[in-house]
Order: structure tokens, then C-alpha cells, then sequence
């Protein structure tokens, strides 16, 4: 039963025992469907969600709520159950839902529903997988002062000639939306509190601009396809993830407060343009944390060949890399790869960094055996946490993991992350017989096999330990954009998980390697 107890020796429900109002709390609670489940539990549970809800400021018709429920079974509970509710206030209002051109004017009805009450946080994604068509926004809403979060997806972004900014608003979600330069750039302009912005994937966007002395900015995350420039001055902007196609022109402007920066470009071996990725770092050199695909360590590596004299690009406050190696490179192999990672330390000044972190998820191709260059003036005086996932122990690997202890003095952890398809439970019993075992040149080498070579290395930090993670998720065949995006929405949606220490993968099981000395 629920809520069991006993009064004067009997059984009894206790909550069933609390007053209505307080049950009412509860089921405020609860998601609408399992609200209307407790109708069942006894006669004077039946009508209480009904009472519940009708004071509800919490409306919820998203994918839970919308399961298993034909359009027309949709549209009807939703009319019910908005006719039962008499409160003047809503604070949140969700909806997921497609109309199609036969229920384009109830939808109208609900927003507009919601938006006399004064919602707050207004969720409306409009999608499916039959129909991509993109739904009209009300006028009403773009009136409505008292939203302070707005997420949409699949809808036309087409305000009227009156609006004149959200006053409220304090966060912009925007996901494959259609909205034109303009129309963006008046969204900024004229919603004074916007602290957060993110836009995926959106039509129409070509040459986009987060501008304004005023503007109080905090966050911009941005998956671009279409665009060929981004322009951006916000002098209280924080964070910065960009992840799409590489533009023509990138300015940045007065973002002095800019500390955390992902930069991630796809499709870039099929375009000519003037990117220039040492201007964008310059512009940027100030910040703490750095997350990049390899595309700005090969161009600097390149550039630094070209012209050996050229000065170092320099990040004097960088503390945090993190260096994403997904399938962008093409028919490139590992050597090439972390070439370009050596050459962008050769041509880089980082004298704070302590923690860095090299992600293999790409798809996997077998190194070349010819040599790769390491460079023999990298130093790091501050490096205390080197992290590779999806290691395979390959020699160009190991080549790179001896780099980090020849050259870090004061490194305290390198962690390798076994790539799943190469780490499997026969190397992590220590089986000497080979299968699944780290793949070395021509040679497989089981863990013990590498922990006793590691034991002979030398290195710089006497303080040095080396773990070895299993991972237990074959993610070598997402493809670089997918994983981006996930990482994009990740880090907007928990803001936290910046400052607490990014780590693309953490991997419990871990075997540590003692008496380096």
C-alpha cells in the first residue's frame, strides 16, 4: 500500500492521510501522466490530479506525455487537460508535438494559452520524421515580456514590424530554425538581459553577428553549416563553441572576457578561403580553457615550415587543451596526425597549460612506419595531466607518450584510454596470448608486455604514474560532426561541467603503473 504505517497497532496509508493541499504539492510534481495514474489508487485519489493540475504552473507535453498517441489523440488530451486548468500563471510550458496543416490552429491557441499566463520558460520543438515542414509562430509571442528562456526547433523566426525585443529573455535555444541575418542581429540588439545563445544548425544564417557594447552575453554556441563569416564583439562574453564548416572570415572583438573556447571546422579539404588560423588565436590568446579539432595545429605546423623565423604563437593564460582527432583528416595516418600536434607545440608558447587531453575517436587507419619528427625544444614546466582515449599502442602512440615524459617536469598523471576495439577483457587479464591485445607495429603487446617497457623509460617528473582505462564504448565510428554537436549541446546545457575539469571520456577500471623511478 502506499505509504504504509501503523496507527494503534493497524496498517494504514499515511499519505493518503496528509491534507490536500499538501498531496496536491505532490502531484504537482509528478508528470502529468503519472499524475493520472494515482486516479486509480482509491476513491480519494480519483479526481485529486484533476485539482492538482488545475494549478498547475508546470505543463509538460513533451515526450513522455506525447507516446504512443495519434495527432488527433494529442490534440484532444491536450484541449482537456488545458480546460481544466484556472490558475492566471504558468511558469514553464512544454510542447512537442507536429500539427501538420490540420492542427496549425489549435497549436496557435496552446502558445497563445501559455503566453497570457505569462509563461516564463517556453519549450516548442515541431518535429518528425515524415514531415519537415517549418510552423509559423503566433504574433503574440513575439510580445510576450515575461519569457526568460526560449527553446524552438523547426519553425520560421519571422518577428513583426512591432517587436521590439524580449525584455526578459535570458536564454535562446534555436535548432534548425529558419532566421535571417537581420533577424538575428535585431534579437541581439533588442533583448538587453540574452546571457545565452545557441544556434544549431539554422537556415538562412550567412554572415552572422553577436554584437553590441551593451551586450550582457555570457555563453554562444553556435553549429554552423552555410555561413561564411562570424562576427562577434561582446566584451562579457565567456564562452565560445563553434563547431561546422570553416568560413571565409572570422572577427573578433573585444571579448576580453573570453575564457573557454571550442573550435571545430568539418568539410574543410573542399574549401578555398582566407581562413587564418593563427589571427583567430591571437584574437583568442587570453583564454584559460582551448578545445580544438586538428585542423588549427596543422595549419600552424604548416605555416611554421614554411617560415621557420616566424615568431610563436602565444597563449599565456592557456591551462586547459583539449586536441579532438575525429575522421576530419581523411587519409592522413597517426604520424601525420601527431606531427601536426608536435609542430603546433613547437610553434606555440603555453607556459601555464596543466592539462591536456588528446581524443582518437576517429575512424581508426594503421600508421605509416616511417618516422615522425618529435621536436627536440619543447619543454613543459607546468603540465601535470596528459590524457589520450582511444589508445591503441601503436609505435607513433608510444612515440608520443615518451614525448610527454621526456619534456614534462612536474607531470604528475598520464592516463591512456584504450581504444574498445584493441583493449579487450583478454588484455586486461594480462593473457599472453595475443588477441585483443595493443596493436605495435607488426606486434600485438598485451598490457603487462607495455608496463614493463614503460618501466624502463625515462622521464622528467620522478612524481610520474601512468594509468591505463578500459573503454567500454565503441565510439570509433561516430563520425567528427555528430560527436561535436553532442559535445556543443553538453557543455551549454551543464555549464558546470567547464569548471569542474573537461574531460571527453573518463573510464573506470583503472591499472596503475608504480616505481617509475
Amino acid at each position: 500500500m502506499l505509504g504504509c504505517g501503523k496507527i494503534n497497532g493497524k496498517s494504514c496509508d499515511l499519505i493518503s492521510q496528509l491534507p490536500d493541499n499538501i498531496l496536491d504539492s505532490i502531484l504537482s510534481l509528478l508528470p502529468l501522466k503519472n499524475a493520472i495514474r494515482t486516479s486509480i489508487l482509491s476513491k480519494r485519489w480519483r479526481n485529486l490530479w484533476k485539482s492538482s493540475f488545475s494549478y498547475a504552473t508546470h505543463l509538460d507535453f513533451g515526450k513522455d506525455f506525447s507516446k504512443a498517441q495519434t495527432r488527433g489523440q494529442f490534440v484532444s488530451n491536450v484541449n482537456r487537460y488545458l480546460e481544466l486548468h484556472n490558475s492566471n500563471k504558468i511558469d514553464e510550458f512544454r510542447l512537442l508535438f507536429h500539427p501538420g496543416e490540420q492542427y496549425k490552429a489549435n497549436l496557435n491557441i496552446w502558445i497563445e494559452f501559455a503566453i497570457l499566463r505569462g509563461v516564463k520558460n517556453l519549450d516548442l520543438v515541431f518535429c518528425n520524421d515524415e514531415d519537415k515542414e517549418y510552423i509559423q509562430l503566433p504574433d503574440s509571442l513575439f510580445g510576450c515580456n515575461s519569457l526568460m528562456h526560449l527553446r524552438a526547433s523547426h519553425i520560421e523566426f519571422n518577428p513583426t514590424t512591432e517587436f521590439s525585443g524580449f525584455s526578459s529573455l535570458v536564454t535562446l535555444r534555436l535548432d534548425q530554425v529558419s532566421i535571417a541575418d537581420d533577424v538575428l542581429e535585431k534579437i541581439i540588439s533588442t533583448c538587453p538581459v540574452l546571457s545565452h545563445l545557441f544556434l544549431r544548425l539554422c537556415f538562412n544564417l550567412e554572415s552572422i553577428k553577436i554584437s553590441g557594447s551593451d551586450l550582457q552575453l555570457k555563453s554562444l554556441s553556435l553549429i554552423v553549416t552555410g555561413a561564411y563569416k562570424l562576427d562577434i564583439f561582446a566584451p562579457n562574453l565567456k564562452s565560445l563553441h563553434f563547431c561546422g564548416d570553416i568560413l571565409d572570415e572570422y572577427v573578433f572583438r573585444n571579448v576580453v572576457a573570453l575564457e573557454d573556447v571550442f573550435i571545430s571546422a568539418d568539410g574543410y579539404e573542399a574549401t578555398e578561403n582566407q581562413y587564418d588560423p593563427i589571427e583567430i588565436l591571437s584574437a583568442v590568446s587570453h583564454v584559460k580553457i582551448l578545445t580544438m579539432c586538428t585542423i588549427i595545429p596543422m595549419y600552424i605546423t604548416m605555416l611554421g615550415e614554411y617560415n621557420p623565423e616566424a615568431p610563436l604563437v602565444s597563449l599565456p593564460n592557456l591551462q586547459e587543451l583539449q586536441i579532438i582527432i575525429g575522421g576530419q583528416i581523411g587519409e592522413a595516418s597517426l604520424r601525420y596526425i601527431f606531427g601536426y600536434i608536435f609542430g603546433f607545440f613547437k610553434h606555440t608558447d603555453c607556459p601555464r597549460l596543466r592539462k591536456l587531453f588528446i581524443d582518437l575517436s576517429g575512424m581508426y587507419i594503421p600508421p605509416y612506419e616511417e618516422e615522425t619528427n618529435v621536436p627536440s625544444s619543447c619543454t613543459f614546466y607546468n603540465l601535470r595531466i596528459v590524457k589520450i582515449s582511444h589508445f591503441r599502442g601503436t609505435d607513433t602512440e608510444l612515440k608520443v607518450v615518451k614525448f610527454f615524459l621526456d619534456t614534462a617536469f612536474l607531470l604528475e598523471t598520464l592516463i591512456l584510454v584504450a581504444a574498445p576495439d584493441s583493449f579487450t577483457d583478454t588484455v586486461r587479464n594480462n593473457t599472453e596470448d595475443g588477441c585483443g591485445a595493443f596493436q605495435s607495429g607488426n606486434c600485438k603487446k598485451t598490457t603487462s608486455i607495455l608496463r614493463d617497457e614503460m618501466l624502463c623509460w625515462p622521464k622528467a617528473s620522478k612524481d610520474a604514474q601512468i594509468l591505463f582505462e578500459h573503454s567500454k564504448f565503441d565510439t570509433t565510428a561516430r563520425s567528427f560532426l555528430i560527436l561535436s554537436q553532442q559535445f556543443a549541446q553538453a557543455f551549454h546545457d551543464n555549464p558546470g561541467l567547464r569548471q569542474k575539469g573537461r574531460e571527453i571520456v573518463c573510464y573506470p577500471s583503472q591499472i596503475l603503473i608504480t616505481n617509475m623511478s
